[in-house]
């Protein structure tokens, strides 16, 4: 048989989050690579937060790394709490590392919530038709031909969904040597069988070894290093080609060849098995274990002057994620006054005049209209849901907004205010919890001091305005209140503090 001389497989894991690695093997360097892009990852996400942010700058790392030709492919998942409670998976991935949701259903079946879509050649063939289903995408010989990556030379392009998580919902995180020997039908039974996380990993581990020693056992038979075990034998498949294939003593009336298709009697390919590395992580969401959502937010009027400095020495040590970091470019909306309607979504093409174009965002995910002089908010049947103020609004509940609102849409935040003329604005906000007690995005840096109060500190940009004064980059961290305006780089914010 094949064996690979070392592991090109990684995982790391941090607060809330797990990242799987794995090494582009035909590449070279890939076991580097992995390592490269792992650690960058981790500082990254001890920075901000943000997945997506983070694996490209993994990839950039590892192409500006001597490991560059290596490449690896990752997907990563983390648990986020919602405004209003509950939780949500954020999976991200490159390449064809995979991950599935499992939820159980009432007959004790575990039903596919959602998978990661390969970016692959393999893949891409499927979507246009010319590979039938999962399984020959496993056996087809362009399975390990990626079209995305971290590495060689070329800029990570990440796939990122938000999946609503229930109590009881499986989170498998895998590398291609799982997704490519192990079926769905087969991991629903693992799942059946399994009760914890761990046994479930063991288990899959057991079934993927289990499949790499009988292709070993069948290629060894091929090559004439062994006789025992099994025979070579002619069959034709199901569509009619003449085929050699081993017909193993432990499993009669089905045949492997080289491979590592498996067929059946009648000539049907039935499984493949590959030898690779291997690696898998498996959550099973436990509310009571899982990040505590944000509690409903607490509006504080305060006056915009110059905050008192605040003795660096209180500052705790640990910068935490950004809930919702401003990678996108962002911007104030004006609702002026007699507007009518207008529908928040991600597709402009599908009728939204306000188009976040972000993953978490649905096509037509809300709407703002007029009725009664008031601007009201409205959810369109959103998968994320529209949330005011920590709460999310049911059905076609409408909320009239007023000035201090909170409106949250998916990852996104935004202060309400009123202008002079009347007209509704909604400023992004940067928020704060007692789950997220600080962040820093690029040259600014807000973090909780000790005393419970939220400290600023300028690390080197030359506009940062705080309740309209410049804030000096003189190394000395400064007071902000909730409510508090921020404007960095020309561009405003609203400082907010969930409770």
């Amino acid at each position: 048989g094949y064996k690979k001389h070392h592991n090109e497989d990684g995982f790391v894991q941090g607060r809330n989050w797990g990242l799987v690695l794995d090494g582009m093997g035909g590449m070279g360097s890939g076991d580097k690579a992995s390592e490269v892009a792992g650690k960058k990852f981790a500082e990254e996400m001890a920075l901000h937060g943000d997945m997506a942010r983070a694996m490209v700058a993994a990839g950039d790392a590892v192409n500006a790394s001597p490991y560059a030709s290596g490449g690896a492919v990752a997907v990563a998942h983390q648990i986020l709490p919602l405004p209003g409670g509950g939780h949500v998976a954020r999976i991200v991935h490159v390449g064809d590392a995979g991950a599935i949701v499992f939820r159980k259903n009432a007959q004790g079946e575990f039903e596919l919530v959602y998978r990661t879509e390969e970016q692959s050649v393999a893949a891409e063939a499927r979507r246009t038709g010319h590979l039938r289903d999962t399984l020959a995408m496993r056996a087809s010989d362009f399975a390990n031909i990626v079209s995305g990556g971290l590495g060689t030379g070329k800029k990570a392009d990440p796939v990122v969904k938000d999946v609503p998580l229930q109590e009881g919902d499986v989170i498998l995180s895998f590398s291609d040597g799982v997704g490519d020997n192990v079926s769905r039908a087969e991991l629903n039974q693992i799942l059946k069988s399994s009760r914890s996380a761990e046994e479930v990993q063991a288990k899959v581990w057991e079934l993927v070894h289990w499949k790499m020693q009988r292709l070993a056992l069948v290629k060894d038979i091929f090559y004439g290093d062994t006789k025992e075990g099994g025979v070579i034998r002619d069959f034709v498949d199901a569509e009619g080609h003449a085929r050699k294939g081993v017909e193993l003593n432990e499993s009669p009336g089905y045949f492997i060849d080289k491979k590592g298709h498996v067929y059946d009697s009648n000539g049907v390919l039935v499984d493949h098995y590959k030898a690779d590395n291997v690696t898998i992580h498996a959550y099973v969401h436990d509310v009571a274990k899982a990040p505590p959502p944000a509690a409903g937010e607490k509006t504080l009027v305060m006056p915009a002057f110059r905050p008192a400095a605040v003795d660096p020495a209180e500052a705790k040590t640990q910068i935490y994620q950004i809930p919702q970091p401003w990678t996108a470019p962002t911007g104030e909306w004006i609702l002026p006054k007699h507007f009518g309607s207008a529908i928040l979504g991600r597709d402009a093409s599908q009728g939204a005049k306000l188009d976040l174009g972000l993953p978490e965002i649905s096509s037509r995910h809300a709407e703002f209209f007029e009725a009664e002089g008031e601007v009201w908010l409205r959810d369109r049947g959103s998968l994320n849901g529209t949330w005011v103020n920590g709460r999310r609004l049911q059905g076609d509940e409408a909320y009239s907004l007023s000035k201090g609102d909170l409106v949250t849409l998916g990852t996104r935040s935004y202060h309400v205010e009123t202008t002079a003329g009347g007209d509704i604005c909604l400023t992004p906000a940067l928020t704060v919890s007692p789950q997220q007690p600080g962040f820093q995005w690029g040259p600014v840096t807000v973090y909780q001091a000790e005393t419970g109060a939220y400290a600023i500190r300028n690390d080197g940009s030359p506009k940062l305005l705080v309740g309209g004064k410049p804030l000096p980059a003189d190394g000395n961290a400064y007071r902000i209140r909730d409510g508090e305006t921020v404007q960095i780089d020309g561009k405003n914010y609203v400082f907010r503090e969930f409770h």
